[in-house]
């Protein structure tokens, strides 16, 4: 863990005992992955000056990008830098948006500008960049590329401006996948298709808000479509549309916006965003179609504050719902994260952090910082994703505590935070099904008795459909009982 105490030049620290502080909850231990100031492996000594929204691969890796003074946008996966733009040798690489995906063997893609044009770029370099000719559409043209994600086995996806014009404004959109191993980019969906007799709109009816399951198999997307405002908007999942809105919630009103949205290997899925009921009670999270969680619930002991929306949600493959909540803004700020199971996200929610909390920065019992801010919208990316662990990654902003030398600067960070209550399993305990709490040759045999293609199955512990001497091996690191 790293002690960001003396990052601002600070002298002899205030000392604050582990006691329970800002509204009754004692320090939160937290680990930081890299914060401004810092200067991480692959930096080559340049300082961070800013950081994005973190994700993660199915290892419960992070991934995020960032950017090295004075200006050298940058990829982080696992512990270190893995990219910088300015490693690019033949043309320019300037920036960097904040939404990214990793893969579970260190793929990444994200969203630079190539020589002065929007790109989509991979590990493995160019993907698509703004006036090349939009694959698989014969006279398209890109005129954008944004909002890149990545599935565990690497396989990246973005959504892609396209116009008949080469250089020409955006007529239209589409959803790109790209997959390594042969090189292709697919449209997957774009304007003017149709879908349950309904046909998506353009320029801009494929949504940003859209997700792909860790293991690729199942793809959710808000959608606008043509037709009336008060039926113009859908959610889509795997090839059929599941809520339109202006139709029932079940709830006593009806469905009046669709935000974000988040699928899992196992085909569940959940979206955000607001009914045409009253004002108080109109935002909500809905699991599998069903509202889970609505404004002015009170969840683990807090109530969820009139006007307050939802600010990010993620589902993780054991059904489990990561879901950030705001409202205000400067003083008055208040922003909660919350996580519970989805089927009873409303009963099971407990509180993971919020502003005003305190921290434990470098382990030792006592506070070290406040929680800010929560840097996290869906106007921009995702802001959370969730994995398969007792943990979860958020972009934050800290202030340490006054010293001896003067108050602190506040600073933004990328931190690890550990989900209460988790009964997370390790990532080897594979046996029996649904894991015995112990990582033994049970685990072993179970491995090897699923060897080859096997997607979804407990044995495939990193995720990528397959079970290899890779998950032999994470078993083996995990020996012994869970923790």
């Amino acid at each position: 863990m790293r002690n960001r105490l003396n990052v601002f030049g600070i002298g002899t620290v205030l000392i604050v005992s582990g006691v329970a502080l800002a509204g009754g909850r004692a320090p939160i231990q937290i680990e930081i992955i890299v914060a401004e100031g810092d200067t991480p492996p692959g930096s080559n000594g340049a300082p961070v000056n800013l950081v994005n929204s973190p994700f993660t691969d199915g290892n419960g890796k992070v991934g995020f990008v960032g950017r090295l003074e004075p200006g050298d946008y940058f990829v982080w996966h696992d512990d270190r830098i893995v990219w910088r733009n300015s490693d690019e040798q033949n043309g320019v690489l300037a920036g960097g948006e904040s939404t990214m995906g990793v893969g579970n063997n260190g793929e990444f893609v994200y969203s630079p500008s190539w020589n002065g044009n929007d790109a989509a770029w991979s590990h493995l370099g160019l993907l698509l960049a703004d006036g090349d000719p939009a694959p698989g559409l014969p006279g398209q043209f890109s005129t954008f590329n944004s909002r890149p994600t990545m599935t565990n086995n690497g396989w990246a996806h973005w959504v892609s401006g396209i116009s008949t014009v080469q250089g020409g404004s955006t007529q239209g959109r589409v959803m790109y996948r790209w997959v390594p191993d042969t090189g292709d980019i697919t449209p997957l969906l774009k304007t003017g298709d149709t879908i349950d007799d309904v046909t998506i709109s353009a320029p801009s009816g494929i949504d940003f808000d859209y997700n792909f399951s860790g293991n690729a198999q199942h793809y959710i997307q808000v959608l606008g479509i043509t037709g009336p405002t008060a039926t113009n908007q859908v959610v889509y999942l795997d090839g059929a549309i599941v809520l339109r809105k202006g139709s029932a919630t079940g709830e006593g009103d009806n469905w009046a916006a669709f935000d974000l949205v988040d699928v899992n290997n196992n085909g569940n899925w959940i979206v955000t965003g607001d009914t045409d009921g009253a004002t108080a009670t109109d935002e909500f999270v809905a699991y599998n179609g069903e509202i889970a969680v609505r404004e002015g619930d009170t969840l683990d002991g807090v109530t969820i504050p009139s006007g307050a929306t939802l600010r990010a949600a993620s589902i993780n493959n054991l059904d489990r719902v990561a879901h950030m909540w705001g409202v205000g803004s400067g003083s008055s700020l208040q922003e909660f994260l919350f996580v519970g199971d989805g089927p009873t996200l409303r009963d099971t929610s407990v509180l993971v952090l919020k502003t005003g909390d305190v921290v434990d920065i470098d382990g030792d019992g006592f506070a070290d910082a406040t929680v800010t801010d929560f840097y996290a919208s869906g106007v921009v990316g995702p802001g959370l994703d969730f994995s398969d662990h007792d943990f979860i990654y958020l972009e934050v902003e800290l202030r340490n505590f006054e010293t001896i030398a003067g108050t602190s600067q506040p600073y933004d960070a990328i931190i690890k935070v550990p989900i209460p209550g988790s009964a997370t399993p390790c990532p080897g305990d594979v046996a029996p099904k649904g894991g015995d709490g112990v990582v033994n040759v049970d685990d072993l045999l179970a491995v090897i008795g699923s060897w080859g293609p096997c997607a979804g199955c407990p044995a495939d512990v990193d995720g990528n459909d397959v079970v290899n001497v890779d998950d032999l091996l994470a078993v083996i690191g995990s020996w012994g009982a869970c923790e």
